[in-house]
């Protein structure tokens, strides 16, 4: 006896025990591969006898044929998609070595431009710092020039405050001698020289 778990329905030669005791031979439908079963209306037991010279059709469950076949597919689709790999081989490989090349340019425009970033900053901080310097000496000399015109002009009014005095006193060193001329007597004068004729 063979026990089967297919759910599907089989056709087969079954040997039919009856009430009497006798076998019989049948072809019929086995409507369940468990116990029990019935044939035509009758119920027996699952009992499958096979021979060397008998012809077995197999009947494939449905789940089972489905997978067959989805597994085919996937196959067929395997096969072609490795085919157009092959197929495309050449023109994967340019691209990756096109992709390659374009990584390593941009790497090194990367460096250069980080290089060339640096160098910028180094020259502008170097700006920076001299026009700082530049500034810083402005400022000293015109705080000199400032502190030297102070004293310029500082010395200029002193200057013109004692030259203001000094001629305050000539002023009234003038005055005084020039009343004291003027009531002093003095000897009389010579006579002077005979004038000109004048115009007719």
């Amino acid at each position: 006896a063979v026990g089967l778990c297919f759910g599907a329905v089989l056709l087969a030669g079954v040997a039919l025990e009856g009430h009497g005791g006798r076998r019989t031979e049948a072809l019929g439908a086995v409507d369940c591969l468990t116990p029990p079963c019935v044939v035509n209306g009758q119920t027996v037991s699952p009992h499958i006898s096979f021979h060397y010279s008998q012809e077995v059709q197999a009947f494939p469950h449905p789940l089972t044929q489905k997978a067959v076949d989805k597994a085919e597919e996937g196959d067929t689709l395997a096969q072609d998609d490795q085919d157009l790999s092959i197929k495309h081989k050449g023109q994967i490989s340019r691209v990756k070595r096109i992709t390659k090349r374009t990584r390593e340019e941009s790497t090194a425009q990367l460096e250069k431009s980080r290089v060339a970033l640096w160098k910028t900053v180094g020259q502008l901080r170097a700006r920076l710092a001299d026009y700082r310097r530049r500034l810083v000496k402005a400022k000293a000399n015109m705080m000199a020039r400032d502190n030297y015109l102070s004293a310029r002009v500082e010395s200029l009014q002193t200057a013109l405050g004692r030259a203001k005095v000094a001629l305050t006193r000539r002023l009234g060193y003038i005055k005084v001698h020039s009343a004291v001329v003027s009531h002093m007597e003095g000897p009389p004068g010579k006579d002077g020289q005979d004038g000109k004729p004048g115009p007719r």
